[in-house]
């Protein structure tokens, strides 16, 4: 049995889609997934090209250099823990200060500013790549509770790795 749904794609392609293998439940919500795409064709072709090929590269680096500049801009220690965790949770601690003096208050560049000096301040205490994992989803406007929280506990912020293991 065939199900066949048209598709029109975002790259403005309409392509017949067998969706028979798909839940019939979850027929209409994998179209809406697949108009939000470019067809199969523009896809492959889009990366066979040069300067698409180059973006692919280029985008983690370039965004490891902004978080290299920001991280240095405000002063934050490096992280300790393995190479993928510190990569990780540097991402996740530029994302977290980044955008919860944002949300706090947009209005008042005063207030903002506040928060935002506050939240570095205990930031630069946490250099566990671990702990900025573990709050990794944590709502950017309770940062602030949270950070001020684990510098009250005394929470390990520092690296606890013993040497000469």
């Amino acid at each position: 049995m065939t199900a066949l749904w048209p598709v029109v794609h975002r790259c403005g392609h309409r392509v017949e889609w067998d969706l028979a293998k798909k839940q019939p439940c979850d027929r209409a919500g994998f179209a809406s997934w697949l108009a939000e795409r470019d067809c199969t064709r523009c896809w492959w072709a889009r990366r066979r090209t040069p300067h698409d090929q180059n973006r692919v590269v280029r985008g983690p680096l370039r965004q490891a250099w902004w978080i290299e500049i920001w991280e240095l801009s405000k002063g934050m220690p490096p992280l300790a823990g393995g190479d993928k965790a510190v990569a990780w949770a540097r991402k996740v601690r530029h994302r977290l200060l980044t955008t919860a003096p944002n949300r706090a208050s947009r209005k008042r560049s005063g207030i903002r500013n506040e928060l935002e000096l506050g939240l570095e301040v205990h930031a630069r205490a946490i250099t566990t790549a671990k702990w900025w994992i573990d709050h990794r989803k944590v709502d950017p406007r309770d940062l602030a509770i949270i950070l001020d929280r684990a510098s009250a506990e005394r929470c390990p912020a520092r690296s606890t790795r013993r040497s000469g293991r």
